[in-house]
Parts: structure tokens; sequence; C-alpha cells
């Protein structure tokens, strides 16, 4: 008897769950609440054995095997209540994807710098002669269920981790995990930062008894609770971690094996932090700490994040469209230096922006804030830095683009998502790129290409 399969949404995650099913002969019916979905095209394109229910309130009637969840669903969707109350089997779409796949599992979570961590790691595995394949959050590679689908064999897999993803999953099996700093964030959608902290840790309780995780010392003493291998923490200067960042390097518990940052994108306290961990895991892995930190200086940036564009007439241009977070924008405020013009603005995942007032005092030279964020950033950080607001995020850019001087940086760090007015983030960044380089060339002001 075939099996039928209903998995929820039709994005990224959705359509890699939809044909992975459909390759193992599962009947499946995506569905997806947004009316404006072209159900009949997404049929053609997924193929055979696939149905598309796209614009209703409702989900489709009729028996159903297993239910596929895709990240952007919440635990308290009405949809998935229905089909608990049905007692259809529940799984999302990362974990879906996890069974299939052969070969050892490297996962990466955290609040930050989980891409960046990701393609550092597959980087240097690469150069040592092994085949890492990198899925999951990473948007600069497959879906897992995708990445299965084309080839489930890796040596090992790297996969990045949201907490999105983590809210659904029973069980994760991974020979190593590394938990990067974990900052206030999504807390629109996990309610309080005890409630999120609890999610992404719960990626250690899969770690196999014989693996390690990597993780912050602060939160040694509590990952022991839920994983009693081996752990290896990571930290700044003053804490008693195995790996410790310290005036642009990374230092090995004893001294030994330091190896110097200096100039590269983690080149700072906030994101030094980050490198430590990434070392520390490789160490764990076989590769030398000069060895990881050639590769790391060699990397070329993510798009959108901290991104230089361009010195036009003396005035320099930053992309970090990523830093959707106030932990996020801190860094970027950090690593910019000084005489800020700061945009920032969107829809915001956190109830307080109070934290970024240490970043702004003495760097920024004036904020412009936009979207839904603009009164709360500018009530929260009042009195701290010269402020103006806007609804659309192109009068920001302008503005802050018109007030810049040489010497200064106007620095897209906005601290919130983007999805009050864009897509995503990458989209967000597009645009800045597009029009700070109109601008620019409006007042003749382009230097370089």
């Amino acid at each position: 008897m075939v099996k039928r399969a209903l998995v929820l949404g039709t994005g990224r995650s959705g359509r890699a769950a939809a044909r992975l099913l459909a390759s193992q002969g599962w009947q499946v019916v995506l569905a997806d609440e947004d009316g404006r979905i072209d159900a009949l095209r997404l049929e053609r394109e997924l193929g055979e054995g696939t149905q598309v229910s796209a614009g209703y309130q409702d989900l489709p009637s009729g028996p159903f095997d297993l239910g596929v969840i895709s990240p952007g669903f919440r635990r308290s969707h009405r949809w998935l209540e229905d089909l608990r109350r049905r007692g259809i089997p529940l799984v999302p779409e990362l974990e879906l994807g996890w069974g299939n796949i052969r070969g050892p599992v490297v996962a990466v979570t955290g609040s930050n710098g989980k891409s960046t961590a990701v393609q550092w790691i597959a980087a240097v595995l690469r150069e040592a002669g092994r085949s890492p394949r990198v899925a999951g959050n990473f948007e600069a590679g497959p879906a897992l269920c995708e990445g299965v689908l084309t080839s489930p064999q890796a040596d090992p897999w790297v996969i990045e981790v949201s907490s999105f993803q983590l809210e659904h999953a029973n069980e994760l099996r991974a020979e190593a995990a590394l938990i990067l700093d974990i900052h206030p964030n999504h807390l629109d959608r996990h309610g309080t930062m005890e409630e999120y902290l609890k999610v992404k840790l719960r990626l250690a309780g899969g770690v196999a008894h014989d693996g390690v995780v990597v993780l912050p010392e602060s939160l040694r003493s509590r990952v022991r609770t839920l994983y009693p291998g081996r752990t290896i923490s990571f930290g700044s200067d003053g804490e008693p971690a195995d790996f410790i960042f310290r005036d642009g390097m990374v230092v090995p518990r004893g001294g030994q094996g330091a190896v110097s940052l200096a100039g590269t994108q983690w080149d700072d306290v906030i994101r030094g932090r980050g490198a430590a961990a990434v070392i520390a895991l490789l160490v764990e892995m076989g590769i030398g700490c000069e060895q990881a930190a050639d590769v790391f200086r060699r990397l070329p940036r993510l798009p959108h994040r901290g991104v230089e564009v361009g010195v036009f007439d003396g005035i320099r241009v930053i992309d970090d469209s990523k830093a959707t977070s106030a932990a996020a924008a801190a860094a970027a405020l950090y690593s910019a230096g000084r005489r800020i013009r700061w945009i920032a603005g969107g829809r915001p995942k956190q109830t307080s922006f109070g934290e970024l007032r240490k970043q702004v005092c003495g760097r920024v030279a004036a904020a412009y804030f936009y979207g839904e964020a603009a009164g709360r950033l500018e009530r929260d950080l009042a009195g701290s830095v010269p402020a103006h607001t806007f609804m659309a995020f192109a009068d920001a850019v302008a503005a802050a683009w018109k007030d810049a001087r040489p010497g200064e940086t106007v620095l897209l760090a906005p601290a919130c998502t983007s999805l009050d007015q864009f897509p995503d983030f990458a989209e967000r960044g597009r645009v800045f790129v597009q029009q700070v380089k109109r601008l620019a060339k409006e007042m003749r002001k382009w230097e370089t290409e």
C-alpha cells in the first residue's frame, strides 16, 4: 500500500522534503496557507506523485501516514494541533533528511556566525583531503532533504541548525556539535531567553557518547546535565576555557599553538570567540591550529555579512544585512570602528535594544532607523545617539548617504529581520548595495567598482 505524507510549507525546506519522499515512493501533498502560490506550476516543478494545496485555511482531509514540518511553523500553529489530534506522526524536514544520511555529522548552532563557521569547517576539511558536504540552514547550500537526495554520503556532513529547526526535532544524531555563543534572538517566536536557550541546547543531547560538544565556557556545567560525554569550551581572556580569544589571537589552554587572526572578519572581542570555537572543534578533528587559521585567512566573506561595498569619495560603505539581532549588530558596530552612519530597523525579534547603548556611544555619528522597529530603536537608545526615523528603508539609506562625510562609514546592520519590507535579508542587502551605488554615481562620488 502506498504511503501518504502531508508536507507543511512550500518554501525551500518543504519542496526538498516533498522531492525526497516522492523519490522513495510516497504520495505527497504539499500544503501552504499562502494563496499567492501557483499550485499548478509547483506541481509541474515537483513532478509526479506530488499534489499542492495552497491558499486554504484548513488542512487537506484524508488519511496521512506522516506529517513533515517546515521550520517556519510554530509549535502552536493550528495545523500542527490538528495533526496531533488526528494522531499523525510529525517530523521536521531537517530530521527527515537526517534519517537518510550516511557518514559522520558535525552539527553547528548558535545565535550568530553559524554560516561562517560551517563554511570555515568545510573548507579546512576539504583542504585536509576529506569530502565534507554542507546543508541545513546554510543558505549557500541545500536544505538537508535536497542534499541527501543528490547523494546521502559525506565525510562529514556539516549541518547548520537553527532554533526553528531544533524546536520540532526529536532525534538528531551527530558525532560532534558546535554550539556558538547564544544571545537573545527570535524571542518573538520562543517567548523568553530561557526557552530559546533550551531549544538551542537540545543539539547536545543527540551527540554520540564518544563524540564531542564544543560550547561556551559559561554553558559547560549546564550542558553536562544533557550530555555526559567530552566537552571542549571556548571563551574570552580571563575565562577558564580550553580555547580563548585574546588580543587578536586564538590561544589553546597552556598557550602552545596560539594563532593570529589579525585583520580577518573575526578579529574583534565579539566574533573572536566564535573563531576560538571553530578552531577548538577542528583541533578535535585532527587539524592543527595554524592549518585551520591559514584557511580562514583566505576565505571570502559570505554575502551580506560585513562585506565592504566600496569607498566613495572617502566614505566607506558596509553591508551587514545579516545582522538581524542586537548581538549581531553590536558585533558589526564594533568591527566598523568609529564615525559610523548606522542604518537599522525592520521587524524586531526581541523586546529591547538597550544592550546596544554601549556600542553606539562614541562610535555612531548618527543613526537612521526605519520600518516597524524604528520607534522602539529610537526609544531604547534615546540619549545615546542622534537618531532619525523613517518608514521606508530607501529613505533611511538616502539620508545616511546624504549626511556622510569623508572618513565616515555608512553601515547597514539592522538588528532586525527584513520581513516588514523585504522577503529576506539577502534582498535587503542587494537593494542597499544597488541604492548606494546609484547614489554614489549620481553625486560623482564613486571611487571603486
